[in-house]
């Protein structure tokens, strides 16, 4: 099931962000900003060490490291469901496509990545 502001095609299409084939359960919300930028998009899907691989060289983030990314804030996220990362997370921070910036947020729970993003544009 998909929630969201808009269709999920089109937000992904403006965040320059493309899921992997293999994502299940997604989720998203695209906040507009009140002060003039082009929004921040939340993104959560669930997928397999393969799907992860390919979503972060796409997504241009870099490796992930333990950790939430640097400057992770999940506050916004947190209203809608999200969990906020501990220890056990791995997270990357990098350039996507284009103008827009994201950082990743990945925990690993039954057989599965549980895979958090948050891409601005810049």
């Amino acid at each position: 099931m998909v929630y969201g502001d808009g269709s999920l095609a089109t937000v992904l299409t403006h965040y320059d962000v493309s899921l992997p084939d293999q994502a299940t359960d997604v989720r998203f919300h695209d906040k507009e900003s009140l002060i003039g930028s082009e929004g921040t998009l939340f993104l959560h899907f669930k997928v397999s060490d393969a799907g992860l691989t390919s979503f972060l060289q796409t997504l241009n983030v870099g490796p992930l490291a333990p950790g939430a990314p640097a400057g992770w804030d999940d506050r916004e996220g947190r209203r809608f469901g999200w969990s906020s990362p501990d220890s056990s997370w791995r997270g990357a921070r990098g350039p996507a496509e284009g103008t827009v910036t994201a950082a990743v947020a990945v925990a690993r729970a039954d057989g599965a990545n549980s895979v958090y993003v948050i891409a601005e544009h810049v």
